[in-house]
């Protein structure tokens, strides 16, 4: 998995998730988090994510590119927090400050 040709094609800098659908073969395929601000990865399941950011869909052609994902809902100024088992995208100015 390499988020980078998405990272460098669209000039993304800072705080910022990537959520996409996992290419795993049918029947284990999961969703994806990627944050960027802790360079850390999340697996999870469609039940398991809370978005409370807007996300802008982005996509990169797959003839050019070898590597997934080439396609994700980028989220500006955000961080993904772990409760248990849910992941939760949220906004900067959403986080607790303590």
């Amino acid at each position: 998995m390499d988020f980078n040709p998405i990272i460098e094609k669209f000039g993304l800098t800072g705080f910022f998730c990537l959520l996409h659908w996992q290419a795993k073969p049918f029947g284990l395929r999961r969703w994806g988090i990627y944050d960027a601000g802790i360079d850390q990865y999340f697996a999870t399941t469609w039940d398991c994510i809370d978005v409370n950011c807007t996300g802008f869909p982005l996509q990169i052609e797959e003839i050019k590119v070898t590597t997934v994902p080439t396609a994700v809902l980028y989220f500006k100024n955000a961080r993904t927090e772990q409760r248990n088992y849910l992941s939760i995208v949220k906004c900067l100015n959403q986080l607790p400050t303590n």
